[in-house]
């Protein structure tokens, strides 16, 4: 008998710390076992334990029998899920609830489990803050947040087979957050890698921006590519008017006109280096005439307006 009830009693707690366990497995995705080991994790999960141990005790204690023959097997299992369940009933209800001044502040076992769980939280958060930081900002250096937002999450998702509706929707609200934010892209960036580590972990983030490579890192204009080699010097005299020839279209006497008010003042910068005032004359001629014209034209002066070997 004695064997028996020692066995009802571990089989009791270990239900009630396997909830307390899962409870925080499923808020930690991103770092269950960090989680679980920290001391506050190691008390939330004892606790539950205790607390449905306490309860087979007081079921013991006050002889509840369900209504059932006390030499019955039955009474002996119903008393052990019985235990087990009311621990956590209790442990998660409130007894009342009082209002200080503008809040109310329940009264209960749930108010003790709940400051275990912030402090789990501040713990984690805190221990964890440095390496999210550190993780995101290696993967995401390279990365651009405009075409990243459109493409990591899903790829991210498509790996996670329990990832929830609601959890996608409140990616979803703080990634629209984000892409209305002013700060800059690369800062964005990091800050999306952040938000899919929390949401999804370290190695299915890290695995989806090695598999989607170049399709989300930035890419030069494709003016520098057009206008590698090319002199600023000769290419100024007679690229903007072979462009006009190129262009299938009339280009507005103002649109020339505000291109010739800024190809006067790139002239005019002597500090720069003439392979980046090039990279600029051709950023000015795609915004009137495309890159499809400006390479046209750029291969048609060939080496007219490259420097001599």
């Amino acid at each position: 008998m004695i064997a028996a009830d020692a066995f009802d009693l571990a089989l009791v707690i270990a239900l009630g710390a396997g909830v307390g366990a899962s409870e925080i497995l499923s808020r930690y995705r991103d770092a269950p076992a960090r989680a679980l080991a920290n001391q506050f994790g190691v008390a939330y999960v004892l606790v539950n334990g205790i607390a449905a141990g306490a309860a087979l005790g007081l079921l013991h204690v006050f002889d509840v029998r369900f209504g059932m023959d006390p030499a019955s097997d039955r009474l002996r299992w119903v008393r052990v899920l019985a235990a087990g369940t009311a621990a956590m009933a209790v442990l998660r209800s409130s007894l009342f609830t009082v209002r200080a001044g503008n809040e109310d502040i329940r009264v209960g076992g749930d108010a003790f489990l709940n400051v275990l769980l912030r402090a789990i939280d501040d713990a984690i958060d805190r221990k964890r803050a440095v390496t999210v930081l550190r993780k995101a900002s290696e993967q995401m250096a390279a990365v651009s947040f405009v075409d990243a937002a459109k493409n990591l999450p899903g790829h991210c998702f498509a790996a996670m087979r329990s990832l929830s509706v609601v959890d996608q929707n409140l990616f979803a609200a703080d990634l629209e957050k984000l892409r209305a934010s002013s700060a800059d892209d690369s800062v964005k960036a990091r800050q999306l890698g952040v938000l899919l580590i929390k949401l999804v972990g370290e190695e299915v983030f890290v695995s989806a921006v090695k598999e989607l490579g170049d399709e989300i890192k930035h890419r030069p204009p494709a003016a520098a590519t057009i206008m590698a080699g090319v002199s600023f010097e000769k290419a100024l005299p007679v690229l903007p008017e072979n462009c006009y020839l190129q262009h299938p279209e009339d280009i507005p006497e103002e649109a020339k006109a505000w291109l010739a008010g800024e190809l006067l003042d790139l002239r005019a910068m002597t500090d720069i280096d003439d392979s980046v005032k090039a990279l600029r004359l051709g950023l000015l001629l795609t915004e009137v005439v495309g890159e499809d014209t400006l390479k046209s034209a750029v291969d048609v002066l060939g080496d007219r307006i490259r420097p001599k070997p």
